[in-house]
């Protein structure tokens, strides 16, 4: 009752609250205020909640979670708001991308009045992150702001959002295996995300490498095959990627050899056919390739046997002849 403003003296209760907080730390103070918030002018609540703020009391993650709707309306235009928005996005809690109600919150403070600029960047990030998730899609203007947003320092997202975004990349493109655009979706994805998701394009290009050949269907796919064989030989449309592929040719050799293993010499073709549009540099290294790879045929493999055979029964004539003169 005596933190209740009388006279308008909100300062003289701003002060006393602030007292409390210091002399008797265990009590809930500020939830007690909220629960009577109709009692209070809302000038005088938040400062009372920058005051609990301040204090190192509240658990911004705990009041969002269970007061979030509440505190919008309250403190909706002031500066509490901002600053329980900053405190929450200090530390993020872990299932921040996939609890609605958090994210709801973000949505709610985004341009709402008294909401700095910073903390609309922060926020805006996760909310672009949980949106690239939603629905991965591989254009300059989808990728750029997720770059962005996972780049931004010092980050407002939970610490596996990286790998979470990966995994999400990742299943795109596999499921886009067979579509006329995987090259390019491949080629956006490594070059927009190489430095955000990776050590770089080549980098990022040979973990999702790795990912996508977990799939025993991998090299039932001609246009996948093809698609990441171009990409690890330089045939890139890709400008920004220029320069920035390198050291990829092993991976090259592992992709044809499960071609040549799993799709054998119709693959093979298919990929040479489909090669015939790359530039000269990439032709040749998938020329040596083909020829390191290629399946030899079943007279090669019987020829190779008739002369081993003739061999030994030369040797074993030769042995025979010097034990009879023994």
């Amino acid at each position: 009752a005596v933190l209740k403003p009388a006279n308008d003296d909100a300062a003289s209760c701003a002060k006393l609250f602030a007292t409390l907080l210091r002399v008797a730390p265990a009590r809930p103070w500020f939830e007690d205020v909220l629960a009577a918030s109709a009692d209070y002018p809302k000038p005088l609540l938040n400062q009372f909640f920058e005051a609990d703020l301040a204090a190192g009391r509240a658990d911004a993650d705990r009041v969002v979670r269970t007061h979030g709707p509440k505190l919008l309306d309250l403190f909706s235009g002031q500066s509490g708001l901002d600053a329980l928005g900053t405190r929450f996005l200090a530390a993020p809690p872990a299932d921040l991308l996939h609890q609605p109600a958090l994210i709801d919150f973000l949505i709610a403070i985004v341009g709402r009045d008294g909401i700095g600029e910073t903390l609309n960047a922060r926020a805006n990030a996760v909310l672009t992150v949980r949106t690239f998730l939603d629905s991965p899609t591989f254009t300059p203007e989808t990728l750029a702001p997720a770059a962005a947003a996972l780049d931004l320092a010092p980050t407002p997202l939970p610490p596996t959002v990286k790998a979470e975004t990966f995994k999400a990349v990742a299943k795109a493109l596999a499921a886009r295996a067979d579509s006329p655009d995987f090259s390019r979706d491949l080629e956006a994805a490594v070059s927009h995300l190489g430095d955000a998701l990776a050590k770089g394009p080549s980098d990022l290009f040979q973990d999702l490498l790795r990912e996508l050949r977990q799939s025993p269907d991998f090299a039932k796919h001609p246009n996948l095959v093809s698609s990441v064989l171009a990409t690890a030989l330089g045939a890139v449309s890709d400008p920004s990627l220029a320069g920035r592929l390198t050291g990829l040719e092993p991976d090259a050799f592992a992709v044809a050899t499960d071609a040549a293993k799993s799709g054998k010499a119709k693959l093979l073709a298919e990929i040479d056919r489909r090669a015939a549009d790359w530039p000269a540099d990439a032709r040749a290294k998938w020329g040596f390739l083909l020829e390191a790879v290629r399946p030899r045929g079943r007279f090669g493999r019987d020829a190779f046997c008739f002369l081993l055979g003739l061999a030994v029964m030369a040797v074993a004539g030769v042995v025979l002849r010097v034990a009879a003169v023994f």
